[in-house]
């Protein structure tokens, strides 16, 4: 709670049954479209059946976000465990963001305006054909909300991935088009400057996730990355319920940690 990500070690890496029992003790499983408990990687036999248009099924480079924007009820808390690692590259980045939220607050307070009053929307889109003409969408999942939520002046959660961000619907003819235009730039400013902010040395930190550790992440708080890696690599995880985590949680918690 206190800092958003926590570890468990010593969980049998050979055997992903091991991981989901862990998680389905700490609480319930926040089942999405993706399924309920996953198993995924490169070059292994569940990529010869995964369709899954998302970067995260492939072994390029994923910038700073955090899961499920697109969803009405973002997943809490986000579990990996790294089952088998990749021999080149790989490594996880985290990056805190409300730290991130409160240094632009204090430095930037406009951009923290905007970013904390004007929703915007994210979308995850999947079955589109490479010829637009023919696109066929499978699945389609949106979410309306700011990219800064917060609750009594405090940061409750920020809402970070350019990957799943849909694109502003701003061209018009109408007679406050330019007005319009000028607040999508300075929405861009705000953006990019918080961009800058949670990739900044002192907000994130490196580390390579191994076999037998399962890193727990706060959803709501801490963006996650990761480096462009080669040859083989293996994981599993899931979300889990953060109401049924909290509702465990915080009789064990002082009142100004709730």
């Amino acid at each position: 709670m206190q800092y958003g990500v926590i570890t468990i070690t010593d969980v049998d890496a050979t055997d992903e049954k091991a991981t989901r029992k862990l998680c389905e003790k700490i609480g319930p499983i926040h089942n999405t479209f993706f399924g309920y408990f996953w198993v995924f990687g490169v070059n292994t036999e569940e990529d010869e059946t995964d369709d899954r248009q998302d970067t995260a099924y492939s072994n390029e480079e994923i910038g700073l976000h955090n899961d499920g924007t697109y969803f009405e009820q973002t997943p809490g808390i986000q579990v990996f465990h790294c089952l088998v690692p990749a021999k080149v590259g790989g490594e996880t980045i985290l990056s805190d963001g409300f730290y991130a939220a409160e240094k632009l607050r204090q430095n930037y307070p406009e951009y923290f305006e905007i970013l904390s009053k004007v929703p915007i929307e994210h979308h995850y889109l999947e079955g589109m054909s490479d010829r637009f003409e023919n696109a066929s969408v499978k699945l389609y999942s949106r979410s309306i909300a700011p990219v800064i939520t917060c609750f009594n002046g405090k940061i409750v959660q920020v809402r970070l991935n350019p990957y799943d961000r849909a694109p502003f619907r701003t061209l018009n003819f109408s007679p406050n088009s330019e007005k319009t235009a000028l607040e999508t730039i300075k929405f861009y400013e705000a953006y990019e400057k918080f961009s800058q902010l949670c990739n900044a040395p002192e907000a994130a930190i490196k580390i390579a996730l191994k076999p037998g550790t399962v890193i727990f992440i706060d959803n709501y708080r801490v963006f996650h990355s990761r480096t462009e890696f080669q040859g083989s690599r293996k994981m599993c995880g899931c979300y889990l319920s953060r109401d049924n985590f909290l509702a465990k949680v915080r009789p064990l918690l002082k009142i100004d940690e709730l």
